[in-house]
């Protein structure tokens, strides 16, 4: 059985003293907000938002990577100093407002395209919802009968498979289509993880939380700490934790671990970029 990061402290805390500087990614439905009935009225808890903002403020590297929308996405969360990373490592944005798209053009008019097919041959099926995404497509059907699920999956499939240039993918609850790059979630952590050794040079340890099947390429990178959420087993993570709750606590505790090396002096070098001797 996976152990619960919570009651592991013990064991993390060692590993977190040896590296100057945290990079604290975390998926945000299901694992920072509660997964609610529509993707549309889900809010980040004010007390997640808290520990993100102090774990910015303490020169931690901090990012929320989703499958939602950019756009959507920083407006939940509503923070500056973090990475964004939306439509799944699609297109990223760093604290300092630059935007990284890794989606052609040719493949967002594709994605348009295949939209409106979608949503004219679902029309009428109840229980589904179609978010069309600058670097993809939804289809929710977290409320949808058994029938309108089925109908769903094929028919998000066969347009997939029959547009060159898109994938589909499955989600908790979700069909999605999205271009067919080698683009993840696995990848916008390498990028951002690059960007940021380049811009200073102290030890980084990378810990990533998330509850969804499209986690599992980040946990299985085994770059630091992994942390999966929920009832899902995950084949991976080191780590698990039972909610978005805990994620809270855990987060939490991570923060205060932070402040207390900021007050001993052993970390303040990580908060700005050092630069290299000749």
């Amino acid at each position: 059985m996976t152990p619960n990061a919570l009651t592991a402290w013990s064991e993390i805390a060692p590993r977190l003293a040896r590296f100057q500087r945290l990079a604290v990614f975390a998926d945000f439905d299901g694992t920072l907000a509660p997964i609610r009935a529509r993707p549309s009225i889900v809010r980040l808890p004010a007390r997640a938002r808290r520990v993100l903002k102090q774990l910015a403020a303490r020169g931690e590297i901090v990012g929320v990577i989703s499958g939602r929308g950019l756009r959507d996405l920083r407006a939940r969360v509503g923070l500056s100093g973090l990475w964004y990373v939306g439509d799944h490592g699609f297109l990223l944005q760093s604290p300092q407002g630059a935007t990284l798209r890794l989606v052609r053009r040719s493949e967002q008019r594709a994605i348009v395209r295949v939209s409106h097919r979608l949503a004219a041959s679902l029309a009428g099926r109840k229980g589904l919802t179609v978010e069309v995404k600058d670097a993809g497509i939804a289809v929710h059907f977290r409320n949808a009968p058994r029938s309108s699920r089925i109908v769903a999956a094929r028919l998000t499939r066969r347009l997939a498979k029959g547009t060159p240039g898109l994938r589909a993918m499955a989600g908790k609850c979700v069909w999605e289509i999205v271009p067919g790059a080698a683009v993840d979630k696995a990848l916008a952590v390498r990028l951002i993880l690059q960007s940021e050794r380049r811009r200073a040079s102290p030890t980084i340890l990378p810990i990533y939380i998330g509850d969804d099947t499209a986690d599992e390429r980040v946990f299985s990178m085994r770059l630091g700490l992994s942390i999966a959420v929920g009832p899902r087993p995950s084949a991976a993570a080191q780590y698990a934790l039972r909610s978005p709750v805990e994620v809270c606590r855990w987060l939490e505790r991570l923060a205060a671990f932070a402040g207390q090396a900021f007050a001993t002096g052993r970390r303040a070098s990580a908060a700005r970029p050092q630069t290299r001797r000749e």
